[in-house]
Protein backbone atom coordinates (compact mmCIF):
# COMPACT_ATOMS: atom_id res chain seq x y z
CA UNK A 1 0.00 0.00 0.00
CA UNK A 2 1.64 3.69 -0.87
CA UNK A 3 1.78 5.70 1.84
CA UNK A 4 -0.69 8.29 2.10
CA UNK A 5 0.42 12.14 2.31
CA UNK A 6 -1.78 15.21 2.33
CA UNK A 7 -2.37 16.80 -0.96
CA UNK A 8 -1.99 20.68 -0.81
CA UNK A 9 -2.34 23.33 -3.79
CA UNK A 10 0.76 23.44 -6.04
CA UNK A 11 2.48 26.43 -4.67
CA UNK A 12 5.64 28.65 -3.05
CA UNK A 13 4.67 27.15 0.52
CA UNK A 14 4.46 23.67 -0.59
CA UNK A 15 7.30 21.98 1.51
CA UNK A 16 7.72 19.53 -1.17
CA UNK A 17 9.72 22.45 -2.96
CA UNK A 18 13.11 20.62 -2.65
CA UNK A 19 12.51 17.48 -4.05
CA UNK A 20 14.47 16.22 -6.85
CA UNK A 21 12.77 15.65 -10.01
CA UNK A 22 13.82 12.46 -11.65
CA UNK A 23 13.01 10.64 -14.97
CA UNK A 24 12.19 7.46 -13.03
CA UNK A 25 9.68 9.07 -11.21
CA UNK A 26 7.98 10.74 -14.07
CA UNK A 27 8.17 7.22 -15.71
CA UNK A 28 6.28 5.78 -12.75
CA UNK A 29 4.00 9.12 -12.43
CA UNK A 30 3.02 8.63 -16.46
CA UNK A 31 1.94 4.62 -15.75
CA UNK A 32 -0.11 5.67 -13.37
CA UNK A 33 -2.01 8.61 -15.37
CA UNK A 34 -2.27 5.92 -18.14
CA UNK A 35 -4.04 3.51 -15.92
CA UNK A 36 -6.43 6.11 -14.75
CA UNK A 37 -8.32 6.65 -18.39
CA UNK A 38 -10.57 4.03 -19.23
CA UNK A 39 -9.89 1.62 -21.48
CA UNK A 40 -9.60 2.44 -25.02
CA UNK A 41 -11.90 0.02 -26.29
CA UNK A 42 -14.79 -2.62 -25.51
CA UNK A 43 -13.87 -6.04 -23.97
CA UNK A 44 -14.62 -8.52 -26.30
CA UNK A 45 -18.13 -9.38 -26.42
CA UNK A 46 -19.48 -6.62 -24.45
CA UNK A 47 -22.03 -4.07 -25.95
CA UNK A 48 -21.78 -0.09 -25.85
CA UNK A 49 -24.61 0.77 -23.84
CA UNK A 50 -25.17 4.23 -25.70
CA UNK A 51 -28.36 4.92 -27.41
CA UNK A 52 -26.89 7.70 -28.81
CA UNK A 53 -27.71 8.92 -32.70
CA UNK A 54 -24.20 10.00 -33.11
CA UNK A 55 -22.78 6.21 -33.41
CA UNK A 56 -25.10 5.78 -36.24
CA UNK A 57 -23.04 8.71 -38.36
CA UNK A 58 -20.03 7.87 -40.42
CA UNK A 59 -16.31 8.02 -38.27
CA UNK A 60 -15.77 10.95 -40.89
CA UNK A 61 -19.27 13.40 -39.38
CA UNK A 62 -18.38 11.90 -35.85
CA UNK A 63 -14.75 13.58 -36.28
CA UNK A 64 -16.09 16.97 -37.88
CA UNK A 65 -18.93 17.03 -35.04
CA UNK A 66 -15.89 16.32 -32.45
CA UNK A 67 -13.29 19.10 -33.83
CA UNK A 68 -16.44 21.41 -34.07
CA UNK A 69 -17.72 21.07 -30.63
CA UNK A 70 -13.99 20.47 -28.86
CA UNK A 71 -12.61 23.72 -30.35
CA UNK A 72 -9.59 22.04 -31.78
CA UNK A 73 -8.73 25.27 -33.88
CA UNK A 74 -8.07 26.69 -30.53
CA UNK A 75 -5.21 26.11 -28.51
CA UNK A 76 -6.49 24.72 -25.14
CA UNK A 77 -5.52 26.58 -22.07
CA UNK A 78 -6.28 25.66 -18.44
CA UNK A 79 -7.79 28.25 -16.06
CA UNK A 80 -6.02 28.99 -12.75
CA UNK A 81 -7.83 28.98 -9.76
CA UNK A 82 -9.90 31.97 -8.41
CA UNK A 83 -10.81 35.09 -10.34
CA UNK A 84 -8.38 36.77 -13.13
CA UNK A 85 -7.54 39.96 -11.74
CA UNK A 86 -6.31 42.50 -14.40
CA UNK A 87 -3.02 43.69 -12.71
CA UNK A 88 -2.98 47.98 -12.04
CA UNK A 89 -0.34 50.12 -13.59
CA UNK A 90 0.53 47.30 -16.18
CA UNK A 91 2.82 48.66 -19.17
CA UNK A 92 1.10 50.46 -21.78
CA UNK A 93 1.75 48.98 -25.87
CA UNK A 94 1.90 52.47 -27.49
CA UNK A 95 0.82 51.29 -30.85
CA UNK A 96 -2.63 52.72 -30.60
CA UNK A 97 -3.91 48.88 -30.08
CA UNK A 98 -3.98 48.55 -26.67
CA UNK A 99 -7.47 47.41 -26.47
CA UNK A 100 -8.62 45.90 -23.36
CA UNK A 101 -9.17 42.24 -23.68
CA UNK A 102 -12.73 40.49 -23.05
CA UNK A 103 -12.87 39.81 -19.04
CA UNK A 104 -12.51 36.58 -18.55
CA UNK A 105 -15.28 36.63 -15.99
CA UNK A 106 -17.89 36.10 -18.37
CA UNK A 107 -16.82 33.08 -20.03
CA UNK A 108 -17.47 30.01 -18.61
CA UNK A 109 -15.44 28.34 -16.23
CA UNK A 110 -15.64 25.26 -17.82
CA UNK A 111 -16.24 24.16 -21.95
CA UNK A 112 -19.83 22.46 -21.87
CA UNK A 113 -18.80 21.02 -24.88
CA UNK A 114 -16.09 18.98 -22.74
CA UNK A 115 -19.97 16.93 -21.39
CA UNK A 116 -19.24 14.84 -25.06
CA UNK A 117 -16.90 12.94 -23.47
CA UNK A 118 -19.13 11.18 -20.57
CA UNK A 119 -21.37 10.31 -23.41
CA UNK A 120 -19.85 6.53 -23.85
CA UNK A 121 -16.78 4.63 -23.46
CA UNK A 122 -16.84 4.88 -27.40
CA UNK A 123 -17.19 8.57 -27.90
CA UNK A 124 -15.15 9.32 -25.52
CA UNK A 125 -12.42 7.40 -26.76
CA UNK A 126 -12.65 9.02 -30.04
CA UNK A 127 -13.35 12.58 -29.35
CA UNK A 128 -10.35 12.45 -26.80
CA UNK A 129 -7.83 10.68 -29.18
CA UNK A 130 -8.95 13.35 -31.61
CA UNK A 131 -8.36 16.46 -29.43
CA UNK A 132 -4.97 14.92 -28.24
CA UNK A 133 -3.63 14.41 -31.20
CA UNK A 134 -5.00 17.67 -33.83
CA UNK A 135 -5.27 20.38 -30.80
CA UNK A 136 -2.56 22.65 -28.81
CA UNK A 137 -2.29 22.39 -25.06
CA UNK A 138 -1.26 25.51 -23.82
CA UNK A 139 1.14 24.52 -20.73
CA UNK A 140 1.73 27.63 -18.55
CA UNK A 141 4.35 28.11 -16.58
CA UNK A 142 5.07 30.20 -14.01
CA UNK A 143 7.51 30.86 -10.94
CA UNK A 144 4.86 29.21 -8.88
CA UNK A 145 3.60 26.17 -11.10
CA UNK A 146 5.55 23.18 -9.54
CA UNK A 147 4.75 20.22 -11.89
CA UNK A 148 7.44 18.36 -9.75
CA UNK A 149 5.00 18.12 -6.95
CA UNK A 150 2.57 17.05 -9.20
CA UNK A 151 4.45 14.08 -10.02
CA UNK A 152 5.74 13.53 -6.17
CA UNK A 153 1.59 13.23 -5.26
CA UNK A 154 0.75 11.32 -7.82
CA UNK A 155 3.45 8.23 -6.97
CA UNK A 156 2.12 8.16 -3.15
CA UNK A 157 -1.11 8.69 -3.80
CA UNK A 158 -3.60 8.95 -6.88
CA UNK A 159 -4.62 11.56 -9.56
CA UNK A 160 -8.20 11.92 -8.02
CA UNK A 161 -6.50 13.68 -5.14
CA UNK A 162 -4.86 16.60 -7.35
CA UNK A 163 -6.11 19.60 -8.23
CA UNK A 164 -8.28 19.64 -11.69
CA UNK A 165 -5.41 22.21 -13.50
CA UNK A 166 -2.66 20.11 -12.22
CA UNK A 167 -4.01 17.13 -13.81
CA UNK A 168 -5.44 18.85 -17.28
CA UNK A 169 -1.66 20.30 -17.45
CA UNK A 170 0.15 16.56 -17.05
CA UNK A 171 -2.57 14.87 -19.13
CA UNK A 172 -1.22 17.59 -21.81
CA UNK A 173 2.35 16.88 -21.12
CA UNK A 174 2.34 13.20 -21.44
CA UNK A 175 -0.79 13.14 -24.08
CA UNK A 176 -0.79 15.69 -26.34
CA UNK A 177 1.12 15.98 -29.71
CA UNK A 178 0.88 19.70 -29.85
CA UNK A 179 2.12 21.28 -27.32
CA UNK A 180 3.07 24.85 -26.49
CA UNK A 181 4.95 25.95 -23.19
CA UNK A 182 4.50 30.00 -22.96
CA UNK A 183 6.45 31.62 -20.05
CA UNK A 184 4.26 33.81 -18.10
CA UNK A 185 5.27 36.31 -14.82
CA UNK A 186 3.31 38.58 -12.20
CA UNK A 187 4.82 42.15 -11.28
CA UNK A 188 4.72 43.10 -7.45
CA UNK A 189 3.61 46.14 -6.40
CA UNK A 190 5.21 45.61 -3.17
CA UNK A 191 8.82 45.16 -4.34
CA UNK A 192 9.41 48.70 -6.29
CA UNK A 193 12.68 49.16 -7.25
CA UNK A 194 15.06 51.93 -6.41
CA UNK A 195 11.58 53.15 -4.21
CA UNK A 196 10.30 54.39 -7.97
CA UNK A 197 7.35 53.25 -9.87
CA UNK A 198 9.73 50.85 -12.17
CA UNK A 199 8.54 47.40 -12.80
CA UNK A 200 9.49 44.77 -10.10
CA UNK A 201 8.72 41.39 -10.19
CA UNK A 202 7.50 38.68 -8.34
CA UNK A 203 10.58 37.25 -6.61
CA UNK A 204 9.56 33.56 -7.94
CA UNK A 205 10.23 34.71 -11.32
CA UNK A 206 13.84 33.63 -10.57
CA UNK A 207 12.17 29.82 -10.75
CA UNK A 208 11.05 30.31 -14.40
CA UNK A 209 13.59 28.12 -16.08
CA UNK A 210 13.70 25.35 -13.29
CA UNK A 211 9.96 25.37 -13.66
CA UNK A 212 9.98 24.76 -17.49
CA UNK A 213 12.96 22.52 -17.07
CA UNK A 214 10.67 20.23 -14.62
CA UNK A 215 7.93 20.62 -17.47
CA UNK A 216 10.20 19.51 -20.17
CA UNK A 217 11.38 16.52 -18.02
CA UNK A 218 7.69 15.23 -18.36
CA UNK A 219 7.61 16.19 -22.02
CA UNK A 220 10.22 14.41 -22.73
CA UNK A 221 9.84 11.31 -20.83
CA UNK A 222 6.32 11.30 -22.27
CA UNK A 223 7.43 11.41 -26.03
CA UNK A 224 9.28 7.70 -26.78
CA UNK A 225 6.17 6.03 -25.93
CA UNK A 226 3.63 8.26 -27.60
CA UNK A 227 6.40 8.24 -30.94
CA UNK A 228 6.49 4.45 -30.58
CA UNK A 229 2.64 4.19 -30.60
CA UNK A 230 1.66 5.67 -33.53
CA UNK A 231 4.19 4.84 -35.90
CA UNK A 232 7.31 7.17 -35.64
CA UNK A 233 5.44 10.27 -36.16
CA UNK A 234 6.96 12.77 -34.49
CA UNK A 235 5.49 15.57 -31.28
CA UNK A 236 5.37 18.87 -31.92
CA UNK A 237 6.51 21.90 -29.33
CA UNK A 238 6.75 25.38 -29.17
CA UNK A 239 8.19 26.86 -26.27
CA UNK A 240 7.64 30.50 -25.68
CA UNK A 241 9.72 32.92 -23.79
CA UNK A 242 7.44 35.76 -24.12
CA UNK A 243 9.56 38.81 -22.82
CA UNK A 244 12.24 37.31 -20.81
CA UNK A 245 14.82 37.91 -22.77
CA UNK A 246 14.15 41.55 -23.90
CA UNK A 247 12.30 42.76 -20.42
CA UNK A 248 12.39 40.64 -17.65
CA UNK A 249 15.82 38.77 -17.42
CA UNK A 250 17.31 42.34 -16.43
CA UNK A 251 14.78 42.80 -13.67
CA UNK A 252 14.71 38.84 -12.12
CA UNK A 253 18.81 38.57 -12.48
CA UNK A 254 19.23 39.50 -8.98
CA UNK A 255 17.42 36.81 -7.54
CA UNK A 256 18.85 33.27 -7.51
CA UNK A 257 18.83 31.35 -10.71
CA UNK A 258 20.18 27.23 -11.44
CA UNK A 259 18.91 26.73 -14.89
CA UNK A 260 20.23 28.63 -17.57
CA UNK A 261 18.77 28.66 -21.62
CA UNK A 262 21.65 25.36 -22.17
CA UNK A 263 19.89 23.52 -20.13
CA UNK A 264 16.86 23.97 -21.48
CA UNK A 265 17.57 23.68 -25.07
CA UNK A 266 20.07 20.66 -23.99
CA UNK A 267 16.68 19.19 -22.52
CA UNK A 268 15.25 19.46 -26.27
CA UNK A 269 18.04 18.60 -28.49
CA UNK A 270 18.03 15.10 -26.69
CA UNK A 271 14.27 14.64 -27.58
CA UNK A 272 14.38 13.78 -31.19
CA UNK A 273 11.18 12.38 -30.76
CA UNK A 274 10.07 16.45 -30.86
CA UNK A 275 9.95 18.91 -33.51
CA UNK A 276 11.02 21.92 -31.20
CA UNK A 277 10.80 25.93 -32.18
CA UNK A 278 11.82 28.28 -29.81
CA UNK A 279 10.03 31.54 -29.35
CA UNK A 280 10.54 35.18 -28.13
CA UNK A 281 9.06 38.58 -28.26
CA UNK A 282 10.98 41.57 -29.09
CA UNK A 283 10.57 45.47 -29.40
CA UNK A 284 11.88 48.02 -31.71
CA UNK A 285 9.82 50.56 -30.29
CA UNK A 286 12.26 52.15 -28.36
CA UNK A 287 15.73 51.82 -30.10
CA UNK A 288 15.54 56.09 -30.79
CA UNK A 289 16.05 56.33 -27.02
CA UNK A 290 17.74 53.14 -25.54
CA UNK A 291 20.76 52.71 -28.29
CA UNK A 292 21.76 48.87 -26.54
CA UNK A 293 18.47 47.58 -28.42
CA UNK A 294 19.93 46.37 -31.73
CA UNK A 295 22.98 45.17 -29.92
CA UNK A 296 20.88 43.17 -27.26
CA UNK A 297 18.67 41.70 -29.42
CA UNK A 298 21.80 40.77 -31.63
CA UNK A 299 23.33 39.29 -28.60
CA UNK A 300 20.41 37.06 -27.48
CA UNK A 301 19.74 35.87 -31.07
CA UNK A 302 23.20 34.92 -31.71
CA UNK A 303 23.61 32.89 -28.48
CA UNK A 304 20.20 31.02 -29.08
CA UNK A 305 21.08 29.87 -33.23
CA UNK A 306 24.77 28.76 -31.43
CA UNK A 307 22.95 26.87 -28.46
CA UNK A 308 20.50 25.29 -31.55
CA UNK A 309 22.99 24.35 -33.98
CA UNK A 310 23.94 20.97 -32.72
CA UNK A 311 20.41 20.31 -32.99
CA UNK A 312 18.66 19.96 -35.98
CA UNK A 313 15.40 19.63 -34.89
CA UNK A 314 15.38 22.79 -32.48
CA UNK A 315 14.88 26.37 -34.25
CA UNK A 316 14.89 29.42 -32.69
CA UNK A 317 12.26 32.26 -34.15
CA UNK A 318 12.18 35.77 -32.94
CA UNK A 319 8.69 37.80 -33.13
CA UNK A 320 9.32 41.39 -33.43
CA UNK A 321 7.27 44.19 -32.89
CA UNK A 322 7.18 47.74 -33.21
CA UNK A 323 9.11 50.03 -35.44
CA UNK A 324 10.97 48.88 -39.20
CA UNK A 325 14.35 47.21 -37.97
CA UNK A 326 16.66 49.65 -38.48
CA UNK A 327 19.25 46.43 -39.01
CA UNK A 328 17.65 45.42 -42.19
CA UNK A 329 14.35 43.01 -42.32
CA UNK A 330 16.67 40.24 -42.95
CA UNK A 331 18.81 40.56 -39.94
CA UNK A 332 17.53 38.08 -38.25
CA UNK A 333 15.24 34.71 -38.83
CA UNK A 334 11.93 36.73 -37.25
CA UNK A 335 8.43 37.19 -37.97
CA UNK A 336 5.74 39.96 -37.45
CA UNK A 337 3.24 37.24 -36.50
CA UNK A 338 2.94 37.13 -32.78
CA UNK A 339 2.03 34.18 -31.07
CA UNK A 340 -0.74 34.94 -28.63
CA UNK A 341 -0.46 34.63 -24.96
CA UNK A 342 -3.31 33.14 -22.47
CA UNK A 343 -4.74 36.54 -20.29
CA UNK A 344 -5.89 33.90 -17.56
CA UNK A 345 -2.46 33.80 -16.33
CA UNK A 346 -0.72 37.32 -15.21
CA UNK A 347 1.95 38.40 -17.58
CA UNK A 348 3.87 41.62 -18.72
CA UNK A 349 3.43 43.47 -20.37
CA UNK A 350 0.18 43.12 -19.76
CA UNK A 351 -1.94 45.49 -22.23
CA UNK A 352 -0.58 44.20 -25.57
CA UNK A 353 -2.98 43.32 -28.24
CA UNK A 354 -1.97 39.56 -28.49
CA UNK A 355 -2.67 38.72 -24.91
CA UNK A 356 -6.51 36.60 -25.69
Amino acid sequence: MKEQIRIIPIGRTSPLESLPLKRPEIKEAITTLAKSRPAMELPEGAQNQSNSLLLLLPGEIRNAIYRYCLGVRYDRVPRPPGPYEHPPGSYQYSSGLNEHPPDPDERPARDDAFNLLQTCRQIYTEARSLLERTAVAYVPVTGVTNFGVAIHQINRSTPADLLPAGVTVLQALTNFWHVRFHLHTATSLKERMNATNAISFDREACKLFSRLRQALLIFTSASPRLVQARGHAKRRAVVHFDHYFALWSKRIKHHQRVYTIFHLINLMGRDTDTVWEIRFYQNTEFDDIFGDGPRSRASVWNELVRLCQPYEHVTPKMEIYGADLPEGNDAYEHTRDITPSSIYWSSWPEDVPWRK
